[in-house]
């Protein structure tokens, strides 16, 4: 497969856009009253999601197989720890989508681009 072609970048891109999304949940540590340090802290701790997946791009940049284990892992992990936190919450399947299935996704378009490269087509 090319390298430059669609399926070899929009999983790569998508990821990155998912990535800056659940980035997007850690700016409301700037809305408290904390000194930075605890700002600081509470970046770092609502970050780590994102951390791990900046991992997973990483290495799935290169070798696909990563991306689709690394993001259907991570698919998994978002949908427990979304459900067991609005596990009361009538909005909770609806959190469970937005959050999980992007990564879902994700780990499909890597699967795909993973067969395309080694059928070769």
């Amino acid at each position: 497969m090319r390298k430059h072609s669609a399926l070899f970048w929009f999983p790569r891109l998508a990821s990155i856009l998912f990535i800056a999304f659940i980035m997007m949940f850690s700016l409301d540590v700037f809305e408290s009253e904390s000194g930075w340090i605890n700002i600081l802290i509470g970046l770092f701790m609502h970050n780590i999601p994102a951390f791990a997946m900046m991992i997973i791009t990483f290495f799935a940049w290169k070798h696909d197989l990563v991306g689709v284990i690394g993001y259907g892992f991570s698919a998994i992990v978002l949908y427990l720890l979304v459900w067991f936190k609005a596990q009361d919450a009538p909005a909770g399947s609806i959190q469970n989508i937005t959050i999980s299935l992007p990564a879902l996704a994700i780990a499909v378009l890597y699967l795909i681009s993973w067969i395309k490269t080694r059928t070769g087509k």
